[in-house]
């Protein structure tokens, strides 16, 4: 198949206004029945990332400031960018800015497919599977429900895709150059993705381990852009605030106050959801948490007295308490905010020490199940109960994909390094989402859902021609 006439393909001309009409219709009727409210397009992080760049457009400075202390590190600068260009269009009206920022994502989405489609055919050569891999993201639901959000999902998956679609081009300096320039901004607006420089470098090295010399300048041809681009953020913050950040930093105010943040890192040390004991402490039922949370006498006392002082004066607590409407005003006590950081942290650290094995084992394959097999979300009422039946569709396809890996690798193919790049990608971010980072939320798992699509199209190729082999025999 000549890939200059892929636009004449009528078969993707068909994917893509599929693709097209699904994202409409859900923006038009199926997202209010969804998200069960009509302002669907905006959520919890909507006003940081609009605040830091309406606050840079409108008062010169790169934040978002509150009755305590300026947040200059809240987001990274990709999606306020993205979101700043529409402001500015719009005239500074926010409404009018939101309308236009959900019609150019559900665009971009599209182009997406597009995208999909041309990246299949370079790495497969075969433009049925090429078909295939477009339908399954034209159609896909994870990616479809976040098109209409003013959230960096579906933007992010875009820069991401631009920067594999050029990476698969070959390895000329322009491909090398537009592949660094598209990942920083992937990274910068969606900073999950980030994990992926690293492993485009061990792509690139292993492609040229041979000659060490044509190795180091596909290194700094691919590395200069990331350098400029990316590297612009943490170089801001340090010359700029004199801290050093490489991704983002929520402030440690407000609702991510420190007692609040290590209440998280305490849950996750012992458990894999920080439900339903968020809810227990902030309505003030009984907080139950795992037995191994008591394994001694020391350590259920410090949890009875962290319990009662989020209840009462947490800076962090007292936010999402008077967020639900539970609390009418602040109480703010800097010294009982630091002591519950403190009992947290020696609870968890605890953990880490006298339940090892549970807290380096147990909750990390826990959470490569619930990322894998999770069927279920917290809301599963109404119309999201058919949306966690597709749950089950999504797990199909990871496991098609990671079969996919397999087989590839068992019959190495001409673009052997774009299967090597995905397989990476997917082990690292799995592995750190799970071991490390720990809170699961499925949108963080996008890039790596989207990129095993390629390796489920070929998989399910593999299968329909061997069925086909065995009906004719």
């Amino acid at each position: 198949m000549d890939l200059g006439q892929t636009k004449f393909d009528k078969v993707l001309i068909g994917i893509l206004l599929i693709g097209l009409a699904i994202r409409l219709a859900f923006l038009l009727w199926g997202a209010e029945l969804y998200y069960g409210r009509s302002d669907f397009h905006i959520d919890g992080d909507t006003g940081a990332y609009v605040g830091c760049i309406t606050n840079l457009i409108d008062h010169g400075t790169y934040n978002v400031p509150t009755r305590d202390l300026d947040r200059f590190f809240i987001r990274p600068p990709g999606y306020p960018m993205f979101l700043g260009v529409f402001y500015l269009l719009s005239g500074k009206n926010i409404d009018l800015t939101y309308n236009l920022v959900m019609w150019t994502q559900i665009i971009l989405d599209v182009i997406s497919i597009w995208l999909v489609f041309q990246i299949s055919v370079k790495i497969f050569k075969n433009p049925k599977i090429a078909h295939l891999t477009a339908f399954l993201y034209a159609t896909y639901p994870f990616i479809i429900v976040w098109t209409p959000i003013i959230y960096a999902e579906a933007t992010g998956i875009f820069f991401l895709l631009l920067a594999v679609y050029h990476f698969t081009r070959g390895s000329s300096k322009r491909n090398l150059v537009f592949t660094g320039v598209f990942l920083s901004i992937a990274c910068l607006t969606r900073p999950q993705i980030g994990i992926i420089f690293p492993i485009f470098a061990l792509v690139i090295a292993w492609m040229y381990k041979s000659d060490i010399r044509l190795l180091a300048s596909k290194l700094l041809v691919f590395g200069i852009p990331i350098l400029l681009i990316y590297g612009a953020w943490p170089a801001r913050n340090y010359l700029l605030h004199d801290k050093l950040v490489f991704v983002q930093d929520l402030g440690g105010i407000g609702h991510w106050a420190p007692d609040y943040m290590s209440f998280m890192e305490y849950v996750y040390s012992v458990k894999t959801d920080h439900e339903p004991q968020y809810t227990q402490i902030v309505s003030g039922d009984k907080v139950v948490f795992p037995k191994v949370s008591y394994h001694t006498t020391e350590d259920s006392l410090k949890l009875a007295k962290v319990i009662q002082l989020c209840r009462t004066c947490g800076e962090g607590f007292n936010h999402w308490m008077l967020t639900a409407g539970i609390r009418s005003e602040m109480v703010l006590d800097a010294a009982c905010t630091k002591e519950i950081e403190t009992l947290f942290t020696e609870l968890k650290n605890s953990q880490m020490t006298e339940n090892w094995f549970h807290y380096y084992f147990t909750i990390p394959f826990q959470n490569l199940g619930k990322a894998i097999f999770k069927f279920k979300l917290y809301d599963s009422s109404g119309i999201r109960r058919i949306a966690s039946l597709l749950f089950m569709y999504r797990t199909l396809l990871i496991f098609l994909g990671c079969a996919g890996l397999f087989w590839l690798y068992r019959h190495p193919q001409p673009e052997w390094h774009v299967h090597l790049l995905i397989a990476l990608f997917a082990f690292a971010w799995y592995f750190f989402l799970c071991s490390i980072y720990r809170n699961i939320e499925i949108r963080y798992l996008l890039p790596v859902d989207v990129l095993l699509l390629f390796p489920a199209s070929y998989m399910a190729f593999q299968i329909k021609d061997r069925l086909v082999k065995a009906r004719d025999n």
